[in-house]
């Protein structure tokens, strides 16, 4: 594996002024920035030759836990600039998806996968001892499921619902979406306005909003209701930067495919892989059909083991050597699906273990302070 990073300058008509040289400075108007991105690249064997393939690297990737790489500004940043690109910056869509993705590093990390479940087992795995061997045992596992299943297909609308229905995000009542709405206008509406304005202060505002919810309701017992809007917004900001992420990456695969000759395989992987695959509704609603329910399979932990796979990695080639064929997208798909709830079955024995080892540690600690008061 290596790393490269790689420039994208997008001209999003906007003036700024830059200052070149030493002093005295020269000030030259630009109409375009450029934004750096870090890559992983390596060869990998799906078909009959070798694709290249990129990604970024995650830790630091979401802003969370005090964690930000470079990739995370700039994926943001980029994001705005091509909306400004198209035109479409002043789409309340829009502006909500970029103010919500810069609300990403101060949002409930674990209350998003509340609504969504995408945390990785790692912690569970470094507690155990023999983790590196549980890993492995996991992987066997899953192909070994993977092959039973070999042939077995789901639609987009078997595997949408599937998904949801093992991972969510679940259905919610009216009174929750009473208090989702009144959120979302007191922490957005104001920004949305900034943003029509042009004020550098949007961003600063919105977050100023939200950590004033966070105070009053997040670190307070009781309030289970507003608690669980807070974890459906977080869970939005995790969506809204996937959206950005996807539109970068659609400047990115260009970008790489003429700088790396890539293959027409290697470019219908990174679709796949790095795309949020949605489609115009067919169920006569006004929201978008969404394959993988805002989140994208790059990012998920159950679609990195897929990969590890010799099962998972057949499946992908198959599809990639005749993406037209209906029957192997579908044999693909439910092979994804086959990991995910691999995935959520392990994420369950892992919670189920850690609630006994509490709760042993709960009664060694009542016994040594039963026998103190005895002494």
């Amino acid at each position: 594996m290596e790393t490269t990073t790689e420039e994208l300058v997008v001209e999003d008509g906007v003036p700024w002024v830059k200052l070149t040289g030493a002093p005295p400075y020269q000030a030259m108007m630009q109409r375009s920035r450029a934004y750096h991105f870090e890559l992983c690249r390596k060869p990998f064997r799906m078909v009959e030759s070798p694709i290249d393939q990129f990604w970024m690297a995650l830790p630091g990737l979401y802003g969370t836990r005090n964690k930000v790489c470079q990739n995370h500004k700039q994926v943001i940043e980029c994001y705005w600039s091509l909306c400004k690109r198209h035109l479409t910056h002043l789409n309340p869509q829009q502006q909500d998806t970029y103010l919500l993705a810069n609300l990403l590093p101060y949002t409930r990390d674990n209350g998003s996968r509340r609504v969504f479940e995408d945390a990785k087992l790692r912690q569970y795995e470094q507690s155990s001892k023999k983790g590196g061997r549980d890993r492995t045992r996991r992987v066997a596992m899953l192909d070994a499921l993977l092959m039973s299943g070999y042939h077995e297909q789901l639609t987009e609308l078997e595997f949408r619902d599937r998904t949801g229905d093992l991972l969510g995000p679940p259905e919610f009542d009216d009174e929750t979406r009473d208090v989702y709405d009144r959120y979302v206008t007191e922490v957005l509406t104001i920004g949305r306005w900034l943003l029509d304005q042009r004020d550098p202060c949007a961003i600063h505002t919105v977050t100023d909003e939200w950590q004033a919810k966070m105070n009053s309701v997040g670190r307070h017992r009781g309030r289970g209701l507003e608690k669980s809007v807070l974890n459906i917004l977080s869970y939005e900001a995790r969506a809204a930067f996937h959206t950005c992420y996807s539109a970068v990456w659609n400047e990115l695969l260009q970008h790489l495919t003429n700088r790396y000759s890539l293959c027409r395989q290697s470019v219908l992987f990174h679709r796949l892989w790095h795309f949020g695959i949605k489609r115009p509704s067919e169920e006569r609603l006004p929201a978008d059909f969404h394959l993988f329910h805002g989140h994208l399979f790059a990012l998920h932990p159950a679609s990195g083991q897929f990969l590890s796979t010799e099962t998972g990695v057949s499946l992908v080639g198959q599809w990639l050597s005749d993406p037209h064929s209906v029957s192997k997208y579908q044999q693909l798909l439910h092979g994804l699906f086959v990991a995910m709830y691999q995935y959520d079955d392990t994420r369950q024995m892992a919670a189920s273990d850690r609630k006994i080892t509490s709760a042993k540690m709960a009664l060694s600690f009542d016994k040594e302070l039963e026998e103190r008061l005895v002494k």
